[in-house]
C-alpha cells in the first residue's frame, strides 16, 4: 500500500489555508492527490473573466452549470471591449500594422516624462515611444490570409451579440446560477486593465492580429448595455452584490426609464465599495473646434443637476468606500459633488476619492462633517474650487477628519490660481511636485495646530529651484519648521537620513515666506 504523506494528513481547514495563498499555483497543487485535487477545485475559479466573444459567454454558461466550479465564482470581470469594423482587408491591415495599444500595467511603470533631469527625461520618453510602438512585426501572405479570416469571424460573432443586446440573456442564465457571486466589474478602452490579467484578452483575439480598444460598436453609450445587463441580471436572480467597479461608462446610463432606474437602483442596494469611471466622449467631439469639443460635458452637467447621479449612489446606504471619475473637465465640470453626494451620510463610509468634478468649500467640509468619525482617506483629481481658496481649505479638512490616506493629483482650480499637483502615480518613489507632497504631510502627519506654508510660495520654490523627487535633500523640517516632527529622518523624495545627521541645505525657504499669515 503507497504510504500517505504529510501532507495528506492535514486537516481540510487547513488545506484550504494553502490554496488561498498559492492561487497562481493552484492547477499544480492539485495534480497531488484526490483530495487536493477536489479541495484545490473551491478555489480554482473565484473570478472569471468574460471578453466579448461568443466563446466567452459560452464557457461562463459551462462553469455555471458545474456542481462546483458554480459556487466557487464569487466576481465576474467584464472586460467589453470591441473590435473596431473594416470594410476591407487593406484598411484592416493598415490599422494591425500600425495601430497599437500600449500595456496598460507597462506604461504605467514608465515615470512622467516631463519630471526630472533632461536625461532622465529623454529616456523615459523613448521608453514611452517604443512601449506605444509595439513589435515592428512583418507576416507573411498565409498569416494576413489567416487573420483576416479570423477577424471577420468575429466581427461575425459581434454583430450577433451586439443584436441581442450585448448577450444580456446568457449573462442573465450564468448569474442565476452563480450563487456565491458577490463583485461585477466592467472595463472598457483597458479603463481597469491593471485589475485582471491581460492574457484572456489577448488569447482570445490573438488570431485576429489586432486587439480590442473600447466599444466600436457603440459611438456614443459605451458600457451602459453591458453594466446595466450585469446589474439587472444579479437582481433577477437575487444576488447581493457587494462590490462594483465600472469603466468607463457613458453618463447617459443614468439616463433611462424611471422603471429600469428604479431597478438598477435595488441591484446596488448592497454595495459597500462603489467605483464608477463615467465617459462624458462623443462621437460630436471636435479637438480642433473649441465650440464643438466635448458637447456631451455640458448636457452631462445639465442632467446630473436632476439628481438621477445622486440617487443612484445614495442607492447604496452601507459603502465603505466611494470612488467616481469623469474622465474631462474642459469646458467645464460635468458635476459637482452635491450633485453626486447630495446630503446623504453612509455609516461606515471609509474613503471617498473624486476626480473632475466642483464644488465648493462648505459643501466639501459639511460631507466630510458628517463622516468625520468614519473617513480614514480622501483623494482629489483635478478639482475646480468654486468658492473659497485651496490655502483655507486644506486646513478646514485637517480641523475635520483623521486621516491615514490622501491622495492628490492632477490641477485643482480656484478663482484665480491653478496649482498642478502632478500626474496620478502608483510608483511610491514617484511622489509628485513639492507642492503634493507638502499637503499630502501636512494633512497626514503634522500636528493639529501646524500652519499650512504659502502654497505659491512652495510652487514658486519648486519652479525656482526644479524641485524633483529624484534629486533632493530637502527635509520636511526645512519647510515646517520646529511644528513639523521628522524624527525617523524621512526625506521627501523617500530616502531616509540619520537622525544625527545635519538636515540642512544650502537653499533653504526663508520660514518667514512659508507661512500662512
Amino acid at each position: 500500500m503507497k504510504p500517505i504523506s504529510p501532507l495528506q494528513q492535514l486537516p481540510p481547514e487547513i488545506l484550504h489555508m494553502i490554496f488561498k495563498s498559492l492561487r497562481q499555483h493552484i492547477p499544480d497543487l492539485r495534480l497531488v492527490c484526490k483530495s487536493f485535487a477536489d479541495i484545490g477545485l473551491h478555489h480554482l475559479l473565484s473570478s472569471y473573466h468574460l471578453v466579448f466573444k461568443k466563446s466567452s459567454f459560452e464557457q461562463l454558461l459551462e462553469i455555471s452549470q458545474h456542481p462546483v466550479l458554480s459556487k466557487c465564482v464569487r466576481s465576474i470581470f467584464y472586460e467589453a471591449d470591441t473590435l473596431a469594423e473594416y470594410d476591407t482587408r487593406k484598411e484592416w491591415e493598415e490599422h494591425i500594422a500600425d495601430y497599437h495599444y500600449p500595456d496598460f500595467n507597462e506604461l504605467s511603470s514608465i515615470r512622467n516624462i516631463y519630471s526630472g533631469s533632461a536625461r532622465t527625461q529623454r529616456a523615459s520618453r523613448r521608453a514611452y515611444v517604443k512601449c506605444t510602438q509595439g513589435a515592428r512585426s512583418s507576416w507573411s501572405e498565409r498569416k494576413l490570409r489567416e487573420a483576416y479570416r479570423s477577424y471577420r469571424d468575429c466581427i461575425s460573432d459581434q454583430r450577433e451579440m451586439t443584436s441581442l443586446a450585448y448577450n444580456a440573456n446568457s449573462i442573465n442564465d450564468a448569474i442565476k446560477q452563480l450563487p456565491n457571486l458577490v463583485s461585477l466589474s466592467v472595463s472598457l478602452s483597458k479603463c481597469l486593465a491593471s485589475r485582471a490579467s491581460t492574457k484572456p484578452v489577448e488569447s482570445a483575439f490573438s488570431r485576429t492580429l489586432y486587439r480590442p480598444y473600447g466599444d466600436r460598436r457603440q459611438p456614443d453609450h459605451e458600457g451602459v448595455t453591458q453594466l446595466r445587463s450585469l446589474l439587472l441580471g444579479a437582481l433577477e436572480s437575487g444576488r447581493k452584490i457587494e462590490e462594483l467597479i465600472c469603466g468607463f461608462v457613458d453618463w447617459k446610463f443614468f439616463k433611462v426609464e424611471v422603471e429600469i432606474f428604479a431597478r438598477l437602483k435595488m441591484a446596488v442596494h448592497n454595495l459597500s465599495v462603489l467605483e464608477l469611471y463615467i465617459s462624458t466622449h462623443s462621437s460630436r467631439d471636435d479637438p480642433n473646434d473649441d465650440s464643438l469639443y466635448r458637447p456631451a460635458i455640458i448636457e452631462c452637467a445639465s442632467y446630473v443637476e436632476g439628481g438621477r447621479l445622486r440617487d443612484f449612489v445614495s442607492a447604496a446606504p452601507n459603502l465603505t468606500e466611494l470612488y467616481l471619475e469623469f474622465d474631462s473637465n474642459i469646458p467645464q465640470s460635468p458635476a459637482r459633488l452635491i450633485d453626486v453626494v447630495g446630503t446623504t451620510t453612509w455609516p461606515s463610509l471609509y474613503c471617498a476619492h473624486f476626480s473632475f468634478i466642483s464644488f465648493t468649500d462648505d459643501v466639501l467640509i459639511e460631507f466630510y462633517r458628517r463622516h468625520s468619525s468614519t473617513l480614514k482617506g480622501i483623494g482629489f483629481d483635478e478639482i475646480k474650487l468654486l468658492q473659497g481658496t485651496w490655502q483655507d481649505l486644506f486646513p478646514k479638512i485637517k480641523a475635520t477628519l483623521e486621516l491615514k490616506l490622501v491622495e492628490i493629483a492632477g490641477d485643482l482650480e480656484e478663482a484665480a490660481i491653478l496649482y498642478d499637483f502632478g500626474l496620478p502615480s502608483k510608483d511610491s518613489r514617484d511622489q509628485g511636485p513639492l507642492v503634493r507632497r507638502v499637503v499630502e504631510r501636512y494633512l497626514l502627519e503634522s500636528p493639529k495646530d501646524s500652519l499650512l506654508p504659502d502654497l505659491r510660495n512652495v510652487v514658486e520654490y519648486d519652479n525656482e529651484h526644479a524641485f524633483h523627487s529624484d534629486d533632493s535633500d530637502l527635509e520636511l523640517a526645512d519647510l515646517f519648521g520646529d511644528s513639523f516632527d521628522d524624527s525617523e529622518g524621512d526625506t521627501l523624495d523617500g530616502s531616509e537620513t540619520s537622525s544625527t545627521e545635519d538636515a540642512s541645505i544650502d537653499q533653504d525657504i526663508p520660514a518667514a515666506s512659508i507661512q500662512s499669515p
